[in-house]
């Protein structure tokens, strides 16, 4: 069975449909499978663009789905948390929550499929439809080459703003975000999701179709995962570009480990994790499992630390987000400062950029990427948005952090021109 022409199937047959691809990625010692899909719907739970989120409805939707839970939570999720408003505009209207329970959960591993979950009938039902499947569709790609909100002048003129916040002592680092975005796109979201995978796989790889709106990411940075009691958060912050000489590209994550700046973005953001996780651990468990880890993708070498914790007995999932969310690596330190600082800079609300996107399993173990290298497109509206970031502290450069998020941007708007 080839994997996309399935994918593509789905895609056409259910509403609603999560796909996990954990690349065969080694190094990820906490990863459950290779690949998972999730597909159509029993039941969902939605907040919509300006809802309100309720902890105790979250709850109830949680714990009466059999089948475990897969979704995503907004950047804007924040709101609902602390006192925090945003005041930029959510063009693709991106919902603020939106999880469903699968009517059918797959792992496929090494070419063959395994159902988990669901009625075994009605799959066979499915894969025998997929036999007969053809699909009629438009095989090109037409979007207008997505353009940046935010020029390079604009973008140095919030650069210093930002670092005043930081010399008056409001901040200390804060990630500063730019999109680009492009209005009456047509894309096959499946066809630019592969040409994304052929570019710049990932470990946390995934598709997410929620009815006419999607997810397409190729995401290196585990948010939050749970297994058993320990829970386990990988912030990245530190980014090189990779190089086709072997030599050349040897240095480059040499240079990335040594880089007393880079060094410095990502122990801010470590110990930020460390207060978040103290907030639910037992007595003294929250310890640095790695620090400064020097990890090679596709496009970049990224520095990841890891820090893990024991969960205090009867802590629910809710609490855990609430004082973990959102991650500290897309805010910066202080959090809650840094949120409202960034709100005030960007031009765009971040939505399900900078969000979290995974699943909860029937015994509570969960695991969320970073919603990162990533493509939003809102199929109704014909609306297609691409963000990027960079951490900025006292000794970053507004001309190398700005092409830093272009060196981020350019997988997913080369992968946007597949039918090339």
């Amino acid at each position: 069975m080839e994997l996309f022409s399935f994918l593509q199937f789905l895609t056409h047959r259910f509403d609603k449909l999560a796909f996990f691809d954990s690349q065969h990625y080694q190094n990820d010692t906490y990863s459950r499978f290779q690949k998972r899909l999730a597909i159509g719907s029993k039941q969902h739970f939605e907040v919509p663009n300006n809802g309100k989120f309720l902890v105790q409805d979250f709850d109830a939707f949680r714990n009466q789905a059999i089948h475990g839970i897969y979704g995503i939570f907004s950047y804007d999720l924040k709101n609902s948390f602390e006192h925090l408003t945003s005041k930029n505009p959510n063009k693709g209207n991106w919902p603020i929550v939106a999880f469903f329970e699968p009517e059918f959960v797959v792992d496929w591993e090494n070419h063959s499929l395994k159902l988990l979950h669901g009625n075994a009938e009605q799959w066979q039902q499915c894969l025998s439809d997929f036999t007969t499947y053809s699909a009629v569709q438009n095989d090109d790609a037409i979007v207008n080459p997505p353009k940046f909100s935010t020029s390079f002048e604009e973008y140095c003129q919030h650069f210093n703003a930002i670092k005043n916040h930081i010399y008056r002592g409001d901040i200390y680092e804060m990630n500063y975000c730019i999109q680009a975005e492009a209005a009456d796109a047509t894309i096959n979201p499946i066809k630019v999701f592969q040409q994304l995978q052929s570019l710049s796989a990932a470990p946390f790889s995934a598709f997410f179709k929620y009815n006419h709106q999607y997810l397409l990411s190729s995401s290196p940075e585990r948010y939050l995962a749970k297994r058993n009691r320990k829970i386990i958060s990988q912030p990245i912050k530190g980014t090189a570009k990779r190089h086709a000489d072997a030599e050349l590209d040897a240095q480059a994550a040499a240079n990335l480990a040594s880089n007393a700046k880079e060094q410095q973005e990502n122990v801010m953001i470590v110990d930020l994790v460390r207060n978040d996780l103290s907030r639910t651990a037992t007595k003294g468990s929250v310890t640095v499992e790695e620090l400064f880890g020097i990890y090679t993708f596709p496009a970049v070498h990224q520095m990841i630390s890891t820090v893990v914790s024991e969960l205090k007995k009867d802590i629910q999932f809710e609490t855990l987000l609430a004082t973990t969310f959102p991650m500290g690596s897309m805010t910066g330190a202080p959090k809650i400062s840094a949120m409202q600082i960034a709100d005030q800079h960007e031009s765009f609300a971040r939505a399900w950029y900078s969000g979290a996107l995974g699943y909860i399993e029937p015994n509570g173990d969960f695991d969320f990427s970073v919603v990162i290298r990533s493509i939003l497109y809102n199929h109704t509206l014909k609306y297609l948005q691409i963000a990027v970031g960079s951490a900025i502290t006292i000794h970053a450069n507004a001309e190398a952090e700005f092409k830093e998020c272009l060196l981020k941007a350019e997988k997913m708007i080369s992968a946007l021109t597949y039918n090339h």
